[in-house]
């Protein structure tokens, strides 16, 4: 938790001259709120058995990005995945999805403890180097996200005591996920 709050501390603190800016930028594009708020699931609460199907109950939060579509966009499809050529992403809001700007004002969301900060690594090499860098500066990593390959890897995996997600990235699909989707399951 120290860690989190330490990097998004340190976030805001650099990125929060961004923000007015951002936030103009938005609101002159598409007048409206500024920011998106979606309910997510967190953590996991519970899990019970119910007419032999498992339930998963979750922890849920709110989380917070820089909007980055036209007001209203889900109100006549419903909440639908976007597309590269969404006509529903404005001209700022594609700048920002690109650059990975709109996901700033999550950082607050990590301070109050609703999100984590996390590493996403998809190839053995990532995964690795990271472990390695991350017990030079006596720090453990809890979770690896999207550890497409983590079957490459998976003794180093278990010695840094890591656990692992291993969830292909279906909305950013990458070539070196092709041959971990049907080996990783079964070896993680």
């Amino acid at each position: 938790r120290a860690i989190d709050v330490a990097g998004a501390a340190v976030g805001l603190a650099l990125t929060a001259p961004l923000m007015p800016f951002i936030a103009a930028a938005i609101y002159l594009e598409s007048p409206g709120p500024v920011l998106f708020r979606q309910r997510r699931a967190g953590s996991l609460k519970s899990v019970r058995s119910n007419a032999g199907k498992r339930e998963l109950t979750f922890h849920e939060f709110e989380m917070h990005k820089f909007r980055t579509m036209i007001m209203d966009a889900e109100k006549h499809t419903g909440v639908v995945i976007a597309g590269a050529d969404d006509p529903r992403i404005t001209k700022v809001g594609k700048f920002l999805r690109k650059s990975r700007l709109d996901e700033l004002p999550q950082f607050w969301d990590v301070l109050r403890g609703k999100m984590d900060i996390h590493s996403h690594c998809y190839r053995a090499d990532e995964i690795v180097m990271l472990a390695r860098l991350c017990e030079e500066f006596g720090i453990k990593v809890h979770t690896f996200q999207h550890i497409l390959e983590g079957y490459k890897v998976a003794p180093e995996v278990k010695a840094h005591g890591a656990n692992a997600s291993i969830l292909p990235d279906w909305w950013a699909y990458k070539m070196e996920a092709y041959d971990a989707i049907p080996f990783n399951a079964a070896i993680m």
